[in-house]
């Protein structure tokens, strides 16, 4: 018998840490026992980031403001309808390593949790409030 696939060992230790954590908490799981799991929140960013579950969303801006990409900035005028593709940016090449790869660890430590800037959901960045105050909520 062979070495365990990277999946196999990932999946041990995803288990070994819920194990652990959910032991040492009573046998419960609370949001703040999850907080203590690095590696099942990275599992679960990674799984919405390679395949996010609203991936088109638009918008009506609210005001004026700029959007920038990694080569330009763009004007968005107060009433102008926006569209946007979640994959575009959690797919980035230039960002995410290996970007339509599955990698359960991608977000675990300090280099993964500033990857969490760039997984974009429909209100905005996981590190920021929502953004509906820019923008009108829609999702198509």
């Amino acid at each position: 018998m062979g070495r365990p696939s990277r999946t196999q060992t990932a999946h041990k230790k995803l288990a070994q840490e819920i194990r652990s954590v959910t032991r040492s908490n009573g046998g419960k799981i609370t949001m703040g026992a999850m907080e203590r799991m690095p590696l099942m929140k990275s599992v679960v960013y990674e799984a919405l980031r390679i395949e996010p579950p609203v991936a088109s969303q638009y918008a009506k801006a609210k005001r004026d403001f700029v959007v920038e990409s990694h080569d330009a900035a763009f004007r968005i005028k107060e009433s102008e309808i926006l569209f946007g593709f979640q994959p575009f940016a959690t797919k980035d090449p230039r960002i995410f390593h290996r970007p339509e790869e599955f990698l359960p660890d991608r977000f675990v430590g300090e280099n993964g949790e500033k990857l969490l800037k760039y997984v974009v959901w429909s209100n905005g960045p996981e590190t920021e409030m929502s953004t509906m105050v820019v923008l009108d909520e829609g999702v198509g």
